[in-house]
């Protein structure tokens, strides 16, 4: 999802293991902001990509990833 604008969002392909989609979701995540510490959340938050990253196919075990909780820990704002 576009941060910059919300209501744009892109599909990227299946994969066949949750940690390849997470994986991937890192990848477009670190991709979209490059300051550091708040500067970089805040950026994040203004003009990044966040991405999602959802069971499909009635899997039993939906992927657990939150784009913000881990451009906060990339950014050293974790409790």
């Amino acid at each position: 999802m576009d941060m910059y604008d919300y209501g744009a969002s892109y599909d990227h392909t299946d994969y066949y293991t949750p940690e390849e989609a997470i994986y991937v979701a890192k990848k477009i995540i670190l991709s979209s902001f490059t300051k550091k510490r708040q500067d970089g959340y805040d950026e994040w938050l203004k003009f990044g990509q966040d991405a999602l990253v959802i069971a499909i196919n009635k899997s039993p075990e939906a992927p657990k990833f939150s784009g913000q909780r881990f451009v906060k820990e990339i950014c050293g704002l974790t409790e």
